[in-house]
């Protein structure tokens, strides 16, 4: 036996399964932890290079490098060399624009997810470069890079 339905039936369906897989594909594009996930990469560099880069986690890097970080914080990057005036780089993050799309989209669930995983904010720049200053190790200069 075979039921028939109507053809504004089939059209309404049809919209239906239309609608929901546009929204799918759209709420999942917007989600920035798919986007642009819980990490950044900074490049630091200096002038002098072969400076000491230490990050507020403890882990120590020789410049010129790459550093992966959590957006989830605020960091601090130090970077010092024996003849010079150590620099303390406070990184600041922000909100970023995947996270606008996303709350307008994904709702509560997708800007939840971002906030747990960090991936709604953004550092400023992904490169850090530091021009040394001539002095006492023991001398620190800060320097605060946010978005404006």
């Amino acid at each position: 036996m075979t039921v028939k339905c109507s053809s504004k039936e089939n059209v309404t369906k049809i919209l239906c399964l239309v609608f929901l897989l546009s929204a799918c594909a759209i709420g999942s594009s917007g989600c920035a932890s798919l986007t642009v996930g819980a990490l950044q990469k900074i490049s630091v560099t200096s002038n002098p290079t072969a400076a000491e880069v230490t990050i507020d986690s403890g882990s120590k890097e020789i410049t010129p490098c790459e550093l992966n970080l959590k957006r989830k914080r605020n960091h601090i990057i130090t970077v010092s060399k024996e003849g010079f005036k150590t620099t303390k780089v406070i990184l600041k993050r922000s909100m970023n624009k995947e996270t606008s799309a996303n709350i307008l989209i994904g709702g509560a669930l997708g800007s939840g997810i971002d906030d747990l995983t960090g991936a709604k904010y953004s550092f400023a720049s992904n490169s850090v470069h530091i021009d040394l200053e001539k002095g006492n190790k023991k001398e620190i200069v800060i320097l605060n890079v946010s978005k404006k």
